[in-house]
């Protein structure tokens, strides 16, 4: 298991939003007319962006999802990279400060 662990599309949101400014910076893109599209966790990135982003006006979710509590809860395991995100913020207690992950 290599590469930074994922934030379930909580963090991506954020790209969303760049992605978003950018196409309402070109003259050829209608700015009422921008939506996304997510599959797997990008499906639960584009439902938090749809939820957060007033620019969006279309969101398609394809995967995303189904039981996110039954996804962390399991053992982490070479199909399921969330054990960490169980570790760190359901079984360890200790409140968060400003240091991100």
């Amino acid at each position: 298991m290599g590469g930074a662990p994922t934030s379930l599309g909580y963090w991506e949101i954020e790209t969303v939003g760049g992605a978003i400014d950018f196409l309402r910076s070109r003259p050829e893109v209608d700015p009422d007319r921008i939506g996304v599209l997510g599959f797997s966790a990008g499906g639960a990135t584009a439902l938090m962006a749809a939820a957060r982003l007033p620019e969006l006006r279309a969101t398609v979710a394809i995967g995303n999802f189904h039981d996110l509590t039954n996804d962390l809860l399991r053992t982490e395991t070479e199909t399921n990279p969330f054990g960490w995100l169980t570790r760190r913020f359901i079984l360890d207690p200790r409140p968060r400060t400003g240091d991100g992950m």
